[in-house]
C-alpha cells in the first residue's frame, strides 16, 4: 500500500488536532450555576470587570552621592539618600556597625597622648569606653563583618 506525502501529512495533521482536543478536555459553558447542570441558552456577553489595586508610588532615586562616608577635623559624615549631609559623630575616623546601630572610634587623652576605643549608642547618644587601657594606644577601630560583636583595632605602646 502505497500513501503519497500529502495524505502523510494531511493524516499526521489530523491526528495532531485530535490529540489537542484531547488534551483541552470539554467545555462546559453555557452552564447556569442556579440550574445545575442544566445548559442554559444564554451566553454571558458581559467581561467581570477588573479589579484595579493601587500601589505606592516608588521612591526618588537615590541622589548618585547617597553612602558616601567620609572623615575631616569635624567630625565623620554622611550622605544620606536625598544627598544631604549628615554628621554621623563629631570625631574623625569613626566606624559604623554595618547595622547601624554603633559607631566605634578612637578618642585620644589629651595628656597622655594615648587612645582608647570608644562605642556610641546611635539612638541614644550614650558613649563608653571599651578598652580603658590608659598605658597602650588602641586605634582604628573596624567592625568585622558577619560578626558584629567583633571590633578589631590597633594597640600598642610609645
Amino acid at each position: 500500500m502505497t500513501i503519497n506525502r500529502n495524505k502523510l501529512s494531511t493524516l499526521f495533521a489530523a491526528f495532531l488536532f485530535g490529540v489537542l482536543l484531547a488534551s483541552c478536555g470539554t467545555i462546559e459553558s453555557g452552564i447556569d450555576a442556579d440550574q445545575g447542570d442544566q445548559p442554559t441558552d444564554e451566553i454571558p456577553t458581559e467581561l467581570p470587570t477588573p479589579v484595579v489595586l493601587e500601589t505606592d508610588v516608588p521612591p526618588p532615586p537615590a541622589h548618585i552621592a547617597s553612602g558616601l562616608r567620609f572623615t575631616n577635623n569635624d567630625g565623620t559624615w554622611w550622605i544620606d539618600r536625598e544627598g544631604a549631609l549628615r554628621m554621623l559623630i563629631d570625631k574623625q575616623y569613626a566606624r559604623p556597625s554595618l547595622d547601624g546601630k554603633w559607631i566605634a572610634y578612637e578618642e585620644e587623652d589629651p595628656i597622655t597622648y594615648m587612645a582608647d576605643i570608644w562605642l556610641m549608642d546611635t539612638t541614644t547618644g550614650e558613649r563608653r569606653n571599651i578598652t580603658n587601657t590608659p598605658d597602650r594606644d588602641d586605634v582604628s577601630p573596624t567592625w568585622v563583618p558577619g560578626r558584629p560583636e567583633i571590633i578589631l583595632f590597633g594597640s600598642g605602646t610609645q
